[in-house]
């Protein structure tokens, strides 16, 4: 049984586009009948799917990046110190970001190294603090408007430049 709208469609499309999907059906004809339903056919991703799995994948990128930088300085000769300022990470609280501004001003380890280990030790701070916020239920980035007291954050910044 023919579909009438199809038939129209036939004997009005100009013979130049006849063409070219009588080219299209021949070239791809082949894959096209290759699957007898559409459930047999391979699963094609979304752009969004691709970009998902794109981000991802730079994403773990960027993690085995960071594991890196930290062991570095983790073998480095202020091997311990890192080690200590993990260990106060730690035991980190949401009430006693005191003790870690405390702990930073107190390390002058930390006076004397470059400005990448001084970004990287910033980074491992910045990631605990946004962890700890997000386990009690805060966002996970919260600087102080403008007259306000800077956050634990926004000191030690200020402290590893």
């Amino acid at each position: 049984m023919s579909n009438p709208f199809e038939d129209l469609a036939q004997e009005q499309m100009v013979r130049a586009t006849k063409r070219k999907h009588e080219r299209a059906e021949k070239a791809f004809g082949a894959t096209l009948n290759k699957y007898k339903t559409l459930a047999d056919a391979p699963m094609v991703p979304t752009a969004q799917e691709k970009k998902q799995h794109e981000n991802s994948k730079q994403f773990r990128i960027w993690r085995r990046y960071k594991r890196a930088e930290y062991r570095k300085q983790l073998e480095g000769p202020h091997g311990e110190q890192w080690r200590a300022l993990a260990r106060a990470l730690r035991k980190l609280s949401i009430d006693n970001s005191e003790l870690l501004i405390t702990h930073i001003r107190e390390a002058g380890w930390l006076d004397h190294l470059d400005r990448n280990e001084r970004y990287v030790a910033l980074s491992i701070v910045a990631d605990a603090i946004a962890k700890l916020r997000v386990r009690n239920g805060y966002a996970p980035f919260d600087d102080s408007l403008p007259g306000e007291e800077p956050t634990a954050f926004e000191i030690i910044r200020e402290m590893l430049r």
